[in-house]
């Protein structure tokens, strides 16, 4: 149960700098920040080849902004998951 709550809060991270990453790339000095969106838009293209012009636009972001989500989330879950072993390490030793 432990870490399905550790992934639960790990998601609202990735929600989070999903949004800071689609919000700061709207800015015009920081616009490079949606390269970090690209593996989201690049995995909802196989399943929406047209992208965002094609019949289903809406479909397409939110598929890809789910991607982003589960990805950062995964990238903070494992780096959480390091962090909490390394600790119990350091309480563990003499």
């Amino acid at each position: 149960m432990a870490k399905l709550r550790t992934y639960a809060v790990s998601a609202g991270i990735g929600i989070a700098i999903v949004t800071l990453l689609s919000l700061g790339s709207d800015v015009a000095t920081l616009e490079w920040l949606g390269y970090f969106l690209a593996p989201g838009l690049l995995l909802a293209a196989i399943v929406f080849p047209q992208g965002a012009e094609g019949d289903w636009p809406y479909s397409y972001l939110v598929a890809a902004l789910l991607i982003d989500v589960i990805l950062y989330a995964a990238i903070v879950w494992v780096i959480w998951t390091m962090v909490s072993r390394s600790r119990l390490r350091l309480d563990d030793s003499p």
